[in-house]
C-alpha cells in the first residue's frame, strides 16, 4: 500500500479505500486522465513496452533504466524531473537495455535485478564484457532488499544498490553522486 500511495500521488493522484466488517475492502485509485497504453496511442508516441529515447533536448547526463514494469519506469521518470539536465533512456527488456547501453553510452545505468528475459547478474556481466559499456557505472535497483541480495551485487561489481520501494532522497543522493563524479572526473 505505501508503494501504492507514492505511484498514485506522483501521478498527482488519490488513493482511498471502504472497508465493510466481514464483507471486505475495496480501494479505489483516482488518476488524471492520461493516454492508454498500447495500441490506442498516437503513431508517434512509443508503446510502454518498447525502449525510449528522449527527444532531443540540452542535457549534461544521460540515465538509462532497464526495467520491465511500467510503473517504475513511472515513477523514475517522475522523480528525476527534479533533475532536469538528467536524460532518460528507458528498456523494458534486458536485451535492448543493452543495445541501448551501447548506442548511447550513458552515464549511469539502473538496472533492475529481476527481468523476465535475463537475470540482471547476467546483463551486467554483459555490460562489463562489452568494450563500450564497461566503464558506465550501474547500480541495481531491485525490490530484493536482503542483506545477501545487496552483499552478492556489491560483490559482484555493482557501484551501488537501492532498494525498493524507492526513498526518494536516497534515490537522488545516489544519482547525484555519480553524476557529480563524472563532472569531476579529470578529462
Amino acid at each position: 500500500l505505501t508503494i501504492s500511495r507514492k505511484l498514485v500521488q506522483l501521478m498527482n493522484g488519490s488513493i482511498d479505500f471502504k472497508s465493510s466488517p466481514e464483507t471486505g475492502t475495496c480501494f479505489m485509485i483516482e488518476l488524471p486522465q492520461g493516454h492508454p497504453t498500447g495500441a490506442g496511442l498516437p503513431p508517434d508516441q512509443p508503446r510502454t513496452d518498447e525502449a525510449t529515447i528522449p527527444e532531443k533536448k540540452p542535457s549534461a547526463f544521460s540515465l538509462l533504466y532497464i526495467e520491465d514494469t511500467p510503473a517504475n519506469l513511472e515513477l523514475v521518470k517522475q522523480i528525476l524531473k527534479q533533475r532536469p539536465t538528467i536524460s532518460l533512456l528507458t528498456a523494458p527488456r534486458a536485451q535492448s537495455g543493452i543495445d541501448l547501453a551501447q548506442a548511447h553510452q550513458p552515464d549511469l545505468i539502473l538496472l533492475d535485478i529481476n527481468l523476465p528475459d535475463m537475470d540482471g547478474f547476467e546483463v551486467f556481466q554483459k555490460l562489463q564484457a562489452l568494450a563500450d559499456t564497461r566503464n558506465i557505472p550501474v547500480v541495481a535497483l531491485s525490490a530484493n532488499a536482503m542483506e545477501r541480495d545487496i552483499r552478492r551485487a556489491l560483490e559482484s561489481g555493482f557501484h551501488d544498490y537501492i532498494t525498493k520501494p524507492i526513498q526518494i532522497s536516497s534515490f537522488l543522493a545516489v544519482i547525484d553522486r555519480f553524476l557529480d563524479q563524472k563532472t569531476n572526473a579529470p578529462y
